[in-house]
């Protein structure tokens, strides 16, 4: 199974992220990484971004990366959450548990189209660039679509039309509950 997700970026430096013991043949997928080819793995199979309908509305943050890498988090906590392999959790230092997403067989691309505005801890999406993004996901041949951002402006913007698409085209999207 591969996971798009469609967030802030991801930080492929996460244990979560090895491509270790990870095997299975890609099967289908069509996508690649926008970065190094070395910045992707076994796991960790796609990364692209999409920032020219941010820029066209808003100011990017001096710290944020052009590029898939995550500047706030999000998208890293998104990722582990639902295809992330299993990690030792620590809590202050001290090691608790073992963890997993929902899905640690599963492979990961992502798809960057949030950004860090001038001084925001947390990105904000042009539906254009989220829409886009969709879109690739859906061409790459990904099988579910996490989709952990939104707003409440309805459902008839492009981002809303592009998952309606992915869904005829039978791929999952999967939506936080508030968004």
């Amino acid at each position: 199974v591969i996971v798009g997700v469609i967030d802030s970026g991801v930080n492929r430096a996460h244990l979560s992220f090895s491509g270790t013991g990870i095997t299975n043949p890609l099967g289908s997928f069509r996508g690649y990484c926008t970065t190094a080819p070395t910045a992707c793995n076994n796991k960790l199979i796609g990364a692209r971004y999409y920032i020219d309908g941010f820029l066209e509305e808003y100011d990017l943050d001096p710290n944020e990366f052009i590029s898939p890498r995550d500047a706030d988090g999000h998208g890293t906590h998104i990722a582990t959450t639902a295809a992330g392999n299993s990690v030792q959790a620590t809590l202050a230092g001290t090691p608790v548990a073992k963890i997993s997403g929902m899905a640690p067989r599963a492979r990961i691309a992502v798809y960057k189209a949030c950004w860090l505005e001038p001084g925001a801890a947390r990105g904000t999406c042009s539906t254009a660039d989220l829409a886009r993004a969709i879109e690739d996901a859906v061409a790459d041949g990904v099988d579910i679509i996490n989709y952990s951002v939104g707003s409440d402006d309805g459902i008839d913007d492009a981002d809303d039309l592009a998952l309606l698409a992915a869904a005829e085209a039978g791929v999952l999207s999967v939506a936080a509950a508030g968004n």
